[in-house]
């Protein structure tokens, strides 16, 4: 069951439900809500504190001294409820037994249509999106005051990266600065910095790249090399393989993390948008491994300063896609 948040009255707070409803019904989603979108991002020792603080305050928020601690509870609070009903809905919404699923229709009431529930899908989920990036973007704000999750590998897991920030990232490729968006793309961009970055400009440089920006010493040329080629490069890369492996998604030109399941009209409304994902992912190759190329042609030009350049393998033909209408990708 959930830890941070126990009464019908606390979900009330963010979002409308019926008075009637039992907590015990969305309890079991609470708890995959907080194992699924707060741990990644909290980890589990920094969660696991939080709901000490709120248990020590007879389990109300309101009754927690730290304001600052306060806050960060119910940013919380608001993501649990918002996406554990987001979770909870498809299966409350019809009753299963003996005789298969059931949905129950009377006189009074009846089912929402497709075209409702899918906007009630999308409003809870962009709540649940944008309330997690505002907590992180607290955290970051009042880091100091957040020590435990500062620290936590979860927070240290950025720091490795050429690409550290949801606002460094959003300068080469626009994700609206989302720490969330950031945070489920990472594993994409550490391959991304292994197999074509490192083949680009050789071992031996990327190692050098590596060391010199995380001690904050890297300048000329390498600086420039690093900023203005490799991290655009990375940055299209990522999105591109992001997209492939179904994280996100897009609809006209937006990208959009997808938190709720298939439609009953999937089959009309995908295929424009599978045809718009291939031509989405073609154009961010091909400008990576432009990126690339001219990023290449900047070290050769100055040869001095890029002595350990030893590029191998053939960027050119990495990450080739075959996404055709006929594969049936669906992106949740």
């Amino acid at each position: 069951m959930s830890k941070l948040i126990i009464t019908i009255d606390e979900v009330q707070n963010y979002v409308a439900v019926n008075a009637t409803s039992s907590i015990d019904t969305l309890l079991p989603y609470m708890r995959l809500a907080e194992r699924n979108y707060l741990e990644p991002v909290l980890g589990f020792a920094f969660l696991a504190s939080l709901e000490e603080t709120y248990t020590n305050a007879e389990k109300d928020v309101e009754a927690i001294v730290d304001d600052k601690t306060k806050t960060v509870v119910k940013y919380c609070q608001e993501i649990i409820s918002n996406l554990s009903i987001l979770h909870a809905l498809p299966i409350l919404s019809v009753q299963i037994g003996v005789n298969g699923i059931q949905v129950v229709k009377n006189d009074n009431m009846a089912p929402a249509s497709q075209w409702r529930t899918n906007q009630v899908f999308d409003s809870l989920g962009d709540i649940g999106h944008k309330t997690i990036d505002s907590l992180l973007a607290y955290l970051e704000l009042e880091k100091g005051h957040f020590a435990a999750w500062a620290a936590d590998p979860v927070y240290q897991s950025y720091q490795k990266y050429f690409i550290r920030s949801a606002v460094d990232f959003s300068d080469h490729y626009n994700i609206n600065g989302s720490r969330f968006l950031f945070h489920l793309i990472q594993y994409c961009m550490s391959r991304v910095e292994t197999f074509e970055i490192k083949k680009a400009v050789g071992s031996a440089l990327f190692d050098k790249l590596k060391l010199d920006d995380k001690a904050g010493t890297i300048n000329g040329k390498l600086k420039t090399l690093l900023n203005d080629y490799l991290k655009p490069a990375i940055a299209l890369f990522t999105i591109a393989k992001a997209l492939q492996e179904r994280l996100i998604d897009i609809s006209s030109g937006t990208l959009k993390i997808k938190f709720s399941g298939t439609t009953e009209n999937m089959d009309e409304t995908r295929a424009p948008q599978l045809a718009e994902l291939n031509q989405v992912m073609d154009s961010l190759t091909k400008d990576a491994r432009n990126w690339i190329a001219d990023g290449q042609e900047f070290i050769k030009d100055n040869p001095a300063d890029f002595e350990a350049f030893a590029p191998t393998g053939d960027n050119r033909k990495r990450m080739n896609f075959d996404n055709g209408s006929e594969k049936r990708i669906f992106i949740w």
